[in-house]
């Protein structure tokens, strides 16, 4: 059975066999990027991405490497990338890459059951397309793209010459339906673009809404918090999504998990920020155990987090009516001390029952 699998220390010794002995794989891949690398070299490079992926507070985003495994056996490996060759991404679609390095397990449908296990972990971070890149010398790549439903989104014409033949650049698209990411009784929960700016401005601009937070923020501020959610999307596969009353169709907030440095180490945490003449409906709790039901549910992480000053006595009491429960004290970047509050995906499940 194949499956999918975060990378592992000992995973380091097959990436050193595959680039440095076991090679034949790179002349289908990119034969014109052929070579053999040093082991001591190549060993030290893949201990730093393993150490790298390993600090991430216990999730698996989308964009990860995923080890591929099959019965056991580790056969290869797959990539996320946003950096096309010989194309604009404005839109950050993420590339998909596939390899399966020993012969032995080429051409048995591996890639093939690999690749549509990591387009459901793109489809569930909201992503609504994927792209492939390869070369027309790739027939085992065009096949699989072939088989898997892609269609040819654009070809470059003689974009490579091997052993004096000209060879084309190929890119392949896969489309996935949108849909709001949650949905609650009162509330949509979607995705923020920068047209959002002048309805989160009402939220976060405010004095009384932000008196737990150092200042209110200004227009540029406004503009930078819409871009890091944009951003943390693209990264991580979630964010703080924006809150839009169904009634209405008015964005009054927002609301999501975004990573957050909680006693020194990254981990996933819930925020919302409410517009003030919508507090005291119910709609933060709403919002918040919404957003802590989809974490848990589309992603691998073994608990969740919610911090906030310790003067900030509505949010510990959301927390704690989320299911949270308290963890310590800290001190946050800005020297304020803090509230840690948390919910393990063991409590989570447990709640569930008892609803």
């Amino acid at each position: 059975m194949i499956k999918l699998r975060e990378m592992i220390k000992s995973d380091i010794e097959d990436y050193v066999r595959w680039f440095t002995v076991d090679t034949k794989w790179m002349l289908s891949d990119s034969p014109w990027n052929y070579h053999t690398s040093n082991p001591i070299l190549e060993r030290e490079n893949w201990m730093k991405v393993y150490e790298f992926y390993s600090d991430d507070g216990g999730i698996e985003p989308f964009n990860h490497p995923k080890e591929i495994e099959l019965d056991g056996i580790h056969i290869g490996f797959m990539c996320c990338y946003f950096d096309l060759e010989y194309l604009e991404n404005k839109e950050s679609i993420p590339g998909v890459g596939i390899i399966i390095p020993d012969e032995k397990y080429q051409n048995k449908g591996y890639g093939s059951k690999a690749l549509e296990l990591y387009l459901d972990i793109i489809k569930k971070s909201g992503k609504n397309k994927v792209f492939i890149q390869t070369w027309s010398g790739n027939t085992r790549m065009m096949r699989v793209c072939e088989k898997m439903n892609f269609s040819l989104y654009y070809t470059k014409k003689d974009y490579r010459i091997y052993n004096g033949k000209s060879y084309d650049a190929l890119t392949y698209v896969l489309s996935f339906p949108f849909k709001p990411v949650i949905e609650t009784e009162r509330l949509i929960l979607r995705k923020m673009t920068k047209d959002d700016f002048d309805s989160l401005k009402k939220v976060i601009s405010d004095e009384e809404t932000m008196k737990y937070y150092p200042k209110p923020y200004d227009d540029e501020g406004v503009r930078r918090w819409i871009d890091w959610c944009i951003h943390s999307y693209e990264v991580d596969g979630f964010g703080l999504l924006s809150l839009v009353l169904k009634e209405t169709g008015e964005m009054i907030g927002d609301c999501g998990i975004s990573m957050q440095k909680i006693n020194g180490k990254m981990v996933p945490e819930i925020g919302y920020h409410l517009r003030k003449d919508y507090h005291k409906k119910g709609l933060g709790i709403e919002a918040a155990r919404a957003v802590k039901d989809y974490f848990f549910e589309n992603f691998d992480a073994d608990e969740v987090y919610s911090y906030m000053t310790k003067e900030n006595y509505p949010s510990e009491h959301l927390a704690m009516k989320n299911g949270m429960t308290f963890q310590n004290y800290m001190t946050d970047k800005d020297g304020t001390i803090c509230k840690v509050y948390k919910i393990t995906r063991c409590k989570w499940n447990l709640d569930k029952i008892n609803r």
